[in-house]
């Protein structure tokens, strides 16, 4: 698929292309599209079997996340190792790229992507902790509206619950 910049010659060019009307769109999809590595693809939406299926990043993450020792060592926990978070984000990515994910995330990128669901995690646990404030105004159900705070809230609460720094 290629991109191109809109001009007066519209009607002469090929319609497969995709049009921005803006050079700043354009200049963004130039950079998009020239990216070596990391470029914003959802974490949920990256598995070799299409999106919303798994595997994909975020499950991969998220299933290191359970095994037992690999959070609490991360986060320093008694004999991790001397291991340093660098450490762990290349474990990931290799892990990532075993089970056929082409998206080539940064080792900044799944730290950052680590940290972002620590905090939503933490924020999602202190709703709760404050009886959910607002939700049955809504008709929503605690489950529903906790998963939307944290889609993953259920999944990682076990570790996140035996963690000292929620």
């Amino acid at each position: 698929m290629a991109f191109r910049q809109k001009s007066s010659l519209d009607a002469f060019v090929d319609e497969s292309a995709i049009t921005c009307a803006r050079t700043t769109c354009y200049g963004k999809m130039v950079k998009i599209l020239s990216q070596d590595g990391d470029v914003n693809v959802c974490w949920d939406c990256d598995g070799p079997n299409g999106p919303d299926m798994e595997p994909n990043s975020l499950s991969v993450l998220i299933m290191w996340w359970m095994t037992e020792g690999n959070y609490v060592a991360y986060r320093g926990g008694k004999n991790h190792g001397g291991k340093t978070k660098d450490g762990y984000w290349a474990d990931l990515s290799l892990r990532i790229k075993d089970v056929g994910i082409k998206v080539d995330h940064s080792l900044a990128s799944i730290g950052a992507k680590i940290q972002h669901m620590e905090d939503q995690y933490r924020s999602a646990s202190d709703w709760l902790m404050n009886t959910g404030e607002g939700c049955l105004e809504h008709g929503e159900d605690v489950a529903t509206y906790m998963k939307k705070l944290c889609p993953f809230f259920y999944e990682i609460g076990k570790v996140m619950r035996d963690h000292a720094l929620v």
